[in-house]
């Protein structure tokens, strides 16, 4: 019994073995390839990787502002088109309306209207 006991102590007192430790971190570094990920052409790809995300983002967020705006351009497009074509219309029907009321005019007075009604 004693001498499990003074063994006990010993081993806890004694240097520790580290080669444990360390084939334990080869084969989490082997698994994880911690190695590969840490190498410089990996962290060159990351940082370009961190850079062009947001200019992504930027560039994304900018074609969707300019597919609005060309949206909203079309919808007022179509409003001007169609505003335009009724005051065409209106423009005609005034002239129209202007016309057949200097015609009313010239065939109220009798003296105008003798010539007009020889030639028909």
């Amino acid at each position: 019994m004693k001498e499990h006991i003074t063994h006990f102590v010993l081993n806890i007192f004694r240097k520790p073995d580290l080669s444990i430790l360390r084939r334990w971190f080869n084969s989490l570094c082997s698994r994880m390839k911690f190695k590969n990920i840490l190498s410089l052409k990996s962290l060159i790809v990351l940082g370009f990787v961190i850079a062009v995300i947001p200019l992504f983002l930027a560039v994304m967020y900018a074609a969707f502002g300019m597919r609005e705006t060309s949206a909203l351009g079309q919808t007022i497009n179509s409003q001007v088109f169609g505003q335009t074509k009724a005051i065409r219309l209106v423009l005609q029907k005034t002239a129209d309306i202007e016309r057949k009321a200097r015609l009313f005019v010239l065939l109220s007075d009798p003296a105008l209207r003798q010539p007009y009604e020889q030639q028909s």
